[in-house]
């Protein structure tokens, strides 16, 4: 998902690797490109609670990012996700419209009906 957002924004990409503790619960990221003095678009398929991608946008503030944008596929938003992503520091949140919510910036309606026979 990386490689094809980098691709259409012609921009470089690197991945956060995120790991759950299957006993505590916490999550644990790690970052593979250096995002210090650049702008930052986070990726994901679903953000639910927002915790993994609060950390996410902690982490790549923490490293020097200057804007952070936060796109997903799947907005749930479960309770206070958006707050507790925009407090990590996101600029903005968008979506698509698989799923209603404040965010939805995109439609995916004509890439599915382009696969309909």
């Amino acid at each position: 998902m990386a490689s094809a957002t980098a691709s259409i924004l012609d921009a470089e990409y690197g991945v956060i690797e995120s790991r759950r503790d299957t006993v505590t619960g916490e999550v644990a990221v790690e970052l593979g490109l250096d995002p210090s003095g650049r702008d930052v678009v986070l990726v994901d398929d679903v953000v639910s609670t927002g915790g993994t991608m609060a950390k996410c946008v902690e982490l790549v503030k923490r490293r020097g990012a200057e804007k952070v944008l936060v796109a997903c596929v799947h907005g749930l938003f479960i309770g206070d996700a958006a707050e507790k992503i925009q407090r990590a520091g996101a600029s903005m949140m968008v979506a698509t419209d698989t799923i209603p919510n404040p965010y939805v910036f995109a439609s995916v309606a004509g890439l599915i009906s382009s696969h309909l026979t």
